[in-house]
């Protein structure tokens, strides 16, 4: 997947703006995975950890960006929108935050979602992201079922 990751960031900078408040920032893509960063400063609690609303906006946010990478490699047009989710929090965050969502195990699921897309103008996916502190100790895991709907304009 060659799609710039200043572009994914521009997206969101421009299209969702609570990107802007949290400080989200598109980190790394390659290689079928997607990081995003977040510092804990935008993102603190009452009790001196991420908000736990904060990770989930990460969370949804690296899927939702994974998805659009798939998207633009593939030249799909339509929007793509958070369809269920579910999220656990193993261990409180008290640093910056790096959300990844890996699909180098997912490449034939993704053949069949662009498949289903371009067969029926929508398409649905289930990504897994995790996120991490800067020790690499995992502080949320999420899974989110994203859909690909072709744009009614």
């Amino acid at each position: 997947m060659n799609t710039n990751i200043d572009e994914l960031q521009s997206v969101f900078d421009k299209k969702i703006p609570i990107t802007q408040s949290i400080k989200i920032k598109v980190k790394e893509f390659n290689n079928n995975q997607l990081e995003l960063f977040a510092p804990l400063k935008e993102n603190i609690n009452h009790v001196n950890t991420a908000f736990g609303g904060s990770l989930y906006n990460l969370a949804v946010l690296t899927g939702w960006g994974m998805v659009y990478m798939i998207q633009q490699e593939n030249n799909l047009d339509g929007n793509i929108l958070i369809f269920d989710s579910s999220i656990s929090y193993p261990k409180p965050i008290n640093t910056d935050m790096k959300a990844v969502c890996d699909v180098s195990l997912q490449l034939e699921e993704i053949k069949r979602f662009v498949k289903t897309y371009n067969r029926k103008k929508l398409s649905r996916i289930t990504l897994k992201v995790n996120i991490f502190d800067n020790n690499s100790n995992c502080g949320a895991v999420f899974e989110g079922t994203y859909v690909l709907t072709a744009n009614n304009n």
